[in-house]
Parts: C-alpha cells; sequence; structure tokens
C-alpha cells in the first residue's frame, strides 16, 4: 500500500526574513511557472512548434492576501529592498493503513514590491489586506527535501534534486 498520500494544508503561517511573523490569512496561490517560448520551424518540419528555453520563465506574480498583518507587516514596504516571504507548514497525510501523519512544507518567495492594498477598517470584520511580489527566487519544499527551486538572477533551477542548467553554466 501506498505511505504518505497528501490529503491537506493543516495549518501555515507567513513570515518575513525567515522568522517575524507577518500576517494570517486564509491562502495562498503557489506561483506558477510558465516557460518561455520560441516558434520552431522549418524545412522538414511539418508546421510549428513552440519549444521551451531551458530554464527561462515569463514574469512570476504573486499576491499573498493576510487577513490581519502583525507588526512586521509593515517591514516587507520598503521600495529599495527586496521582500522575503517564507510560508512555513504542515501537510496532513494518510497512511495506508489510514493512520495520519503532518510532514513539513516550506514556501520562499523573494522579489521586488509591485504593489501592496492595506484593506479596510470595518467593525467586526478582517482589513482583508495583500502584498504583490515579483518573484525573482522560488523555493518549494515538502518534508525537508527540495521539489523546486528557481533563481532567475543566479541561473538555478533545481528539479526534484536535478540541477537542470548545470551544464548551461559550466558552458558559458
Amino acid at each position: 500500500m501506498k505511505k504518505n498520500i497528501p490529503d491537506k494544508i493543516t495549518n501555515y503561517n507567513v513570515y518575513t526574513a525567515g522568522n517575524k511573523l507577518i500576517g494570517l490569512g486564509e491562502e495562498i496561490p503557489i506561483p506558477e511557472l510558465s516557460s518561455k517560448t520560441s516558434t520552431f520551424t522549418g524545412a522538414g518540419v511539418l508546421g510549428d512548434i513552440e519549444t521551451a528555453t531551458l530554464g527561462h520563465f515569463e514574469s512570476m506574480e504573486i499576491e499573498v492576501p493576510f487577513r490581519m498583518p502583525m507588526d512586521d507587516y509593515f517591514s516587507i514596504f520598503k521600495p529599495d529592498e527586496a521582500v522575503d516571504l517564507t510560508v512555513r507548514g504542515a501537510i496532513q497525510t494518510m497512511n495506508g493503513d489510514g493512520s495520519l501523519k503532518q510532514v513539513g512544507a516550506r514556501m520562499v518567495v523573494r522579489g521586488g514590491l509591485k504593489g501592496a492594498s492595506f484593506g479596510k477598517f470595518k467593525i467586526g470584520e478582517a482589513a482583508e489586506s495583500s502584498v504583490k511580489v515579483e518573484v525573482i527566487y522560488f523555493l518549494l519544499e515538502i518534508d525537508g527535501v527540495k521539489k523546486i527551486e528557481l533563481d532567475k538572477l543566479n541561473s538555478i533551477f533545481i528539479v526534484d534534486g536535478r540541477d537542470i542548467l548545470e551544464k548551461v553554466r559550466s558552458l558559458c
């Protein structure tokens, strides 16, 4: 039987600088990777083929919503500094015998501040603020294992432990 079948996110928190809790939210989207492509065609090719440029991606943006910001939330609004967000959470898994286990998950996003909404004042309701970041660095770890690491400025693209751009870097 399969072991540790992922079930759901049990809980998570959002931090800046790795350890300062900056807010509480209900959900955070994981950045989408969309490869830079170009059209490959020519004699002997029956039509057009869109091919990806290895390790190159379109602009990536993430908007992180917060129900209520904490004090350290405002430390990320320095336009001359990179935004550094870490999401740490627990994933509930189910073992083959039905028992439950928790495994860690971590997402790190770094980049430039693109925008912010400080929310609203409404009696009896959350402020609903958010921050928008242009993603330059992205890391996703599950149970302590790096699954994806993308560092656009340092030519790093690692998938499930494999350095996809190692050969490219050695040739340049």
